[in-house]
């Protein structure tokens, strides 16, 4: 699961935290940011992560790491 929104890790005092909510169901293989992102950033990472991870079948480590050390605000996304 891919949660390329806005503060996904971070609980608000209505709604919880996509993150939290994923861990209670027993749920594994998220990827989330730690922080709030801006979509002009969020966007194109996601697509690139897409791209090497569907197109070109490099694995979600290995997409990850490339990602983080390129792209702005990068660092801000976890994997769970």
């Amino acid at each position: 699961m891919f949660l390329n929104a806005c503060r996904t890790a971070e609980a608000s005092p209505t709604a919880g935290s996509f993150v939290r909510a994923v861990f209670e169901q027993k749920m594994g293989g998220l990827i989330a940011t730690e922080q709030q992102t801006i979509d002009t950033f969020a966007a194109p990472l996601g697509l690139d992560f897409l791209e090497a991870f569907l197109d070109r079948g490099e694995t979600v480590g290995a997409a990850m790491q490339a990602l983080r050390a390129r792209v702005p605000l990068g660092l801000l996304y976890g994997t769970y």
